[in-house]
């Protein structure tokens, strides 16, 4: 080994370092599209059965979520008093989280857009006013887990969506029935963050050793130095 090598191997050799690259698996699932006001869920693997799991994988993040999208197809409000009527009408409601999911039931529930308000003149009994559909609202709960333990297993549980939806009226005298189309579809997602399993890692050095190698190569090295310069 030429000496200016042996100096720079003494300088270097506390460099020496290892990291750890995490790694994801997704997961998703499809809620198909159902009448509002129930409850749907659809099912997915902890992370021991999840495709790509690997024995000796460490799990050491979760992420649980729904996509939902609600469309309100078809809208019309009839008037059962005799004369006209003059009102303000509003719809709203939320979605909230259903199932086994571990943690699930800690998701906020999410509101829904307000439909409204709206202000219509409706004519005398048995008169209809449609609402122009279809009007769609999309929501995401986007939860990162508090809890990886209950994940880290094998076998499936299920998330979804539960939708409430309501009606009112100002004015309208209580003369006033509405009747709606609505439905509500989605996605359930299981995001996984682990340290993937792999050989033993390289016998890294403690700091001490690292040092004392690096002394002894600096001093054989400034040695073999001074000899060359009697020469």
């Amino acid at each position: 080994m030429r000496l200016t090598q042996l100096l720079a191997t003494g300088l270097l050799v506390s460099g020496l370092a290892s990291t750890a690259n995490a790694s994801t698996i997704t997961v998703t699932n499809t809620i198909a599209t159902f009448t509002t006001d129930n409850t749907e869920t659809a099912s997915l693997p902890f992370f021991e059965s999840a495709p790509g799991f690997v024995a000796g994988d460490v799990l050491t993040g979760v992420q649980i979520e729904f996509d939902a999208t609600e469309t309100i197809s078809s809208l019309t409000i009839t008037n059962n008093a005799a004369g006209s009527e003059s009102f303000t009408f509003t719809s709203d409601g939320t979605v909230s989280a259903a199932g086994t999911a571990p943690g699930a039931t800690s998701i906020p529930a999410i509101a829904l857009d307000t439909f409204g308000p709206m202000t219509f003149m409706i004519a005398g009994h048995g008169s209809t006013a449609p609402i122009p559909p279809p009007v769609s609202t999309a929501f995401d709960s986007g939860l990162v887990s508090e809890l990886i333990s209950p994940y880290d297993t094998t076998g499936t549980f299920t998330l979804g969506f539960t939708t409430l939806n309501g009606f009112s009226f100002l004015g309208g005298g209580n003369n006033l029935a509405a009747s709606a189309a609505t439905t509500a579809s989605g996605t359930v997602e299981a995001i996984y963050t682990f340290t993937p399993a792999g050989p033993p890692p390289p016998h890294i050095p403690e700091p001490s050793s690292i040092m004392m190698v690096g002394s002894v190569l600096l001093f054989t090295g400034l040695l073999l130095r001074k000899r060359r310069s009697r020469a």
